[in-house]
């Protein structure tokens, strides 16, 4: 007896390299990269275990291994979110923690400034009334 090895070839060289070019990115960053809903991309959060929603808020900034897109891009979910009163609560503790985690970026950042403004004022509440 010899024993024979059979070697499959790759039949779908295109996916494998669609899967090399995406290599580091994950499925929370391809989701939010191709995501213009806040209700679907919430939902997705939702979904996701509070450590790892934790990485991957610390990991959002080009200086922590993201990019500045994916900074924008969860800018305007937060501020939608808020404009919607989407899960206030929650959205407000992942604001706090994308802040913490993403604060000397925003700072060094100017052309982050508008969407930094926008988000702020989605916080503010109406004036009250004084009687």
């Amino acid at each position: 007896l010899v024993p024979k090895f059979v070697v499959e070839e790759k039949e779908d060289t295109e996916k494998e390299s669609s899967k090399m070019l995406r290599i580091g990115e994950s499925d929370f960053q391809r989701q939010l990269l191709n995501s213009s809903d806040a209700v679907s991309m919430l939902r997705y959060i939702k979904d996701m275990a509070t450590p790892t929603i934790d990485l991957e808020l610390q990991s959002m900034s080009p200086m922590d291994g993201g990019s500045h897109e994916l900074v924008v891009k969860f800018l305007e979910f937060l501020t939608n979110a808020h404009s919607l009163k989407l899960s206030f609560d929650l959205v407000q503790a992942y604001t706090n923690v994308f802040l913490k985690y993403n604060r000397q970026y925003l700072m060094d950042t100017p052309t982050l400034q508008t969407q930094l403004t926008s988000l702020r004022t989605t916080f503010r509440l109406p004036p009250t009334r004084q009687h």
